[in-house]
């Protein structure tokens, strides 16, 4: 829920609001809704209270140099980025970690220091250093320093995922998908039950069918359908801003099908700059309304605790191609990878050969 514009004039602090028998502060950027306290505690109690939520989500502005550069830079290259909202929230870790520190004075020891502190979530701790190491290479350019510390600090490489979702397993999370519904917000009584199960289905079988990341499936227009061609160009948004390499997937009887169903659901045609897979409001889904509604599908088909991600569809359907006899190098292709080694990672759990090699005791002379 996000902050509402005030209608009447207010004597309350800025972005906090009386909803029912408490008060809430609304945390700036993400919105988040944080209960302060019952009304009949006071005015006092929900000030005292206000001060001490917002030390939570207020860093210090710091008395060095690095803090405002860390600004400035996220500034002028997160609007040329797709992925701009995570990769700015990274950088703003780091600025909270560097806050106190002048860039010409920073040294690897230092930067090794701040990734300690992600030291047993290395995915974080990786994507740290990428930002810190862009950051420094901007400084040096903008003459702010001479050298980046970050390029001799190593970390390591998170492990390897390893799951793969079984056939019966991504059966039954589909199924569950059919019957997905969440609550609008209307304003009527008890509010509004929408039904999206069949978007979410047909999401999911074209994320499975192109072997594409969830995203350029989300973000999939109608203007990507090539029937001249008979292809979907895709421009993957992970190698938008590095190797730039493009996808053309043919179009299968199996994905025409799902575009076929995609048309009977929205009941006219569409087409241009129109998104394939979206909501009641025919908007894009957020991130976060996919996952949702996977998530309940895993538990209600009793699958919770294998912790079956969307992004282990893409795995599942590169395994299983490779699986049906598809060489490695077709595969890369249509994963939109530069390098043979980057598509085997995504193949799990494969067909481990058996040895038959017989073997005796050698005899003594």
């Amino acid at each position: 829920m996000n902050a509402r514009r005030r209608q009447r004039p207010s004597n309350l602090p800025a972005r906090v609001y009386a909803n029912g028998a408490s008060w809430y502060w609304v945390v700036p950027r993400t919105n988040k809704w944080v209960r302060l306290c019952k009304t009949a505690e006071g005015e006092t109690a929900m000030l005292a209270r206000l001060v001490v939520e917002r030390r939570k989500y207020e860093a210090p502005p710091g008395t060095g140099d690095a803090g405002p550069l860390i600004d400035r830079y996220i500034e002028e290259k997160g609007p040329t980025l797709r992925s701009q909202k995570s990769w700015a929230r990274t950088g703003r870790y780091a600025r909270n970690a560097l806050r106190d520190a002048n860039v010409a004075d920073i040294e690897p020891g230092d930067i090794s220091d701040v990734l300690d502190f992600w030291a047993e979530k290395l995915s974080m701790q990786n994507h740290i250093r990428s930002f810190l190491s862009g950051f420094f290479f901007w400084c040096v350019k903008k003459r702010h320093t001479k050298t980046n510390p970050v390029r001799d600090v190593k970390v390591k490489t998170p492990p390897r995922r390893g799951v793969y979702i079984p056939d019966d397993h991504f059966a039954a999370i589909r199924k569950q998908l059919a019957h997905f519904e969440h609550k609008s917000s209307t304003r009527t009584k008890g509010g509004t039950f929408a039904r999206n199960g069949r978007m979410m289905q047909c999401f999911v079988d074209l994320c499975y069918l192109t072997a594409q990341r969830s995203t350029e499936i989300r973000t999939l227009k109608w203007s990507q359908i090539d029937r001249a061609a008979g292809v979907i160009h895709f421009l993957p948004s992970k190698t938008a801003d590095s190797s730039g390499v493009t996808v053309d997937f043919a179009i299968t009887p199996e994905i025409d099908a799902v575009l076929a169903r995609i048309r009977e659901i929205d009941q006219q045609p569409r087409i241009g700059d129109a998104h394939v897979i979206h909501n009641r409001k025919f908007e894009p889904y957020k991130p976060e309304a996919l996952l949702a509604a996977w998530t309940r599908a895993a538990e209600k088909a009793g699958l919770a605790a294998e912790k079956y991600t969307i992004k282990d569809i893409r795995a599942k359907a590169l395994t299983d191609a490779k699986r049906a006899g598809y060489e490695t190098k077709d595969l890369m292709v249509a994963a939109g990878h530069t390098r043979e080694a980057t598509t085997q990672i995504y193949f799990k759990k494969l067909d481990i050969p058996t040895s038959h090699v017989r073997l005796t005791i050698p005899k003594s002379a």
